[in-house]
């Protein structure tokens, strides 16, 4: 896994983060060649109305292709995860 494709990962988070959904649009593409990167996520929230914290923890492995993010599975656990792409460990 090369540090561009890793780099190209957080600049996803980074702008959803940021709130900036039209951007990390722009480097999705339908081709499905390339590395991959997995990436351990937990997300937490809070209940709207009840204020009750609730943590979601999940693995998302990203398929990328010549700078652009070709596919996105996201699984419970890390074994599904990569299951789901076909990639073998």
């Amino acid at each position: 896994m090369s540090q561009e494709n890793v780099d190209l990962v957080i600049s996803l988070y980074d702008d959803v983060q940021q709130r900036d959904y039209e951007s990390p649009l722009e480097r999705l593409d339908e081709n499905v060649l390339g590395d991959h990167v997995l990436v351990e996520v937990t997300q937490r929230n809070r209940g709207r109305g009840s204020g009750v914290a609730v943590d979601f923890h999940y693995f998302q492995l990203y398929r990328i292709s010549e700078g652009k993010v070709t596919a996105c599975y996201s699984a419970a656990t890390r074994e599904e995860a990569l299951e789901a792409a076909g990639v073998k460990r």
